[in-house]
């Protein structure tokens, strides 16, 4: 098994708790509760997801293999803001004086959709490049990945 099957599997998790709660946000009135515990599961499931991420990419590094430093970085922030947004929205659903349900939906559509396209965004640029690591082929020696890798100009 590749390395990268285990966060493909992750991003299945991901898609399908994403899925759920898309689904749920457009009974938002009287689903309250249920989109808030399904955005804590998302957060958990992020959570090991990215953890396990940063883990094959250490073991990467340890080898000699490591991955452009600014790439590495604009994928540690997408996660952060990934978590950051995900603690607001289930702190604005949390709290009686929140905003109107219209404004938590938008936010979490937006969220929603900047997530799918981020884990669209490292199965297309990021696992080629681990998977190639792997298999002893080096990394990064297209230029146009080096100039592009994970949306890094």
């Amino acid at each position: 098994m590749k390395p990268t099957d285990e966060l493909r599997h992750d991003h299945q998790l991901l898609r399908a708790e994403l899925a759920l709660l898309e689904q749920q946000l457009q009974a938002l009135r009287g689903a309250r509760s249920t989109v808030s515990r399904l955005s804590d599961s998302l957060a958990s499931c992020l959570r090991f997801h990215t953890e396990r991420q940063d883990r094959l990419l250490a073991r990467l590094a340890s080898r000699g293999e490591e991955l452009p430093s600014e790439a590495v970085q604009h994928l540690h922030d997408e996660h952060e803001n990934q978590r950051t947004r995900l603690a607001v929205l289930h702190e604005f659903l949390a709290r009686q004086d929140s905003p109107v349900e219209d404004q938590i939906v938008a936010r979490a559509s937006e969220m929603i959709e900047d997530l799918k396209a981020h884990i669209t965004g490292e199965e297309e640029r990021l696992f080629p490049v681990i998977e190639r690591q792997e298999s002893g082929k080096g990394a990064l020696h297209h230029e146009h990945e080096q100039a592009g890798f994970l949306g890094v100009p």
